[in-house]
């Protein structure tokens, strides 16, 4: 081989290595950016721990507040008590009417 040839080869050998170089740069660059994008989502273990314990604490609070709600048994007789109100309201419609009725005629009378 001539001087001249190898020269050509190593040319093109430094074409590929360049090109490679390019390569591995480009890739680089890109995994630096996949891990700044990761590291600004990225939730540290103890913030993660401090959520837990908020939240842990929000379902104690929730299951005392469901142990003094009412039971069953007065659930049912805050509903009869309802049920009688509602039944009775006509009769007390009644009533309201004849008393207005009453004094009415009571007040006629006297003038």
């Amino acid at each position: 081989m001539t001087q001249e040839a190898k020269e050509m080869e190593n040319g093109e050998r430094l074409a590929k290595l360049e090109q490679q170089t390019d390569n591995i740069e480009r890739i680089v660059t890109e995994l630096n950016d996949n891990i700044k994008s990761f590291t600004a989502i990225y939730v540290p273990r103890t913030e993660i721990q401090l959520m837990l314990d908020a939240r842990d604490k929000q379902i104690s609070d929730l299951d005392k507040k469901l142990e003094s709600k009412a039971d069953s048994d007065e659930v049912k007789r805050i509903v009869k008590e309802d049920d009688n109100r509602k039944n009775n309201a006509p009769a007390w419609a009644a009533v309201m009417i004849s008393a207005v009725v009453f004094l009415y005629t009571v007040l006629t009378a006297l003038i």
